[in-house]
């Protein structure tokens, strides 16, 4: 009678990959595993950022109630992964001693904009909102850092600019209103084409993203015939244009 062999209990698939990755990391080099915490740390914002875009957006139009919504998940996302970070930077953020708080900054905003809105305080909720953009863009700035949304910050604040002689009486024989403002739209004309050149090939490939960004810089391209003809109507009505593409680049792809 033959012995029966014990019997070999199999290790789950799934543990093996894990105890081969264990194994494995130590040897993966020093610079590859940075560059893989900065891409976690990146998407991460880059996350949380996307529905507070569209809490700004829906604050701005007066919708509270779907505005707290995103809110809600905008904090959920930072507190869950971009927080954590604060203990362990990724390398391009460790000599940062401001790093861990810059993060829990943005939390404390992100929750009095959720309490706000929840209340329906439509403005202060914004005004809670607003310094979000400028402390990461700061951030990353001072650390040598730049992501796409960087771009779009670029163009939207020369767009604002530009903006700015919507409201002017314009005056076609005044030479420095006129270089002014054909300053103004080279500018952000510079600034959308670079926007379009440096986008992921992902993003670029969007149907929205060329409509959008191509359509601001047709309007840009057109607006210089419009201030030769001297035509102030045909120049408000580009700006128009432009401001309403702007918007909508940073909701979507800010």
């Amino acid at each position: 009678m033959q012995r029966q062999q014990p019997e070999t209990r199999r290790r789950p698939q799934g543990a093996w990959i894990l105890l081969l990755v264990a194994l494995l990391w130590p040897a993966v080099p020093a610079p590859l595993r940075a560059a893989s915490d900065l891409a976690r740390f990146n998407a991460a914002v880059a996350e949380s950022y996307a529905p507070y875009r569209s809490a700004l957006f829906y604050l701005r139009t007066g919708n509270p109630a779907v505005a707290n919504l995103e809110i809600q998940e905008a904090l959920e996302r930072w507190r869950a992964t971009v927080l954590p970070f604060g203990a362990a930077p990724p390398d391009a953020y460790a000599d940062d001693p401001a790093f861990d708080a810059v993060l829990e900054e943005v939390a404390v905003h992100l929750q009095k904009a959720e309490a706000l809105s929840a209340s329906g305080a439509v403005e202060p909720a914004g005004r809670e909102l607003e310094p979000v953009r400028e402390r990461l863009g700061a951030l990353r700035a001072r650390n040598g850092q730049r992501v796409f949304s960087d771009c779009v910050d670029d163009a939207n604040a020369a767009m604002d600019r530009l903006w700015e002689f919507r409201d002017a009486t314009l005056d076609f024989a005044d030479r420095a209103q006129v270089n002014a403002l054909r300053h103004a739209a080279s500018i952000t004309l510079f600034l959308y084409r670079r926007c379009r050149e440096q986008a992921p090939d992902a993003l670029a490939g969007e149907a929205e993203f060329g409509r959008i960004v191509g359509g601001a810089i047709a309007s840009l391209e057109t607006l210089p015939e419009a201030i030769d003809e001297a035509d102030a109507e045909r120049v408000v009505n580009l700006l128009r244009e432009l401001r309403s593409f702007d918007r909508l680049f940073w909701l979507n792809f800010g």
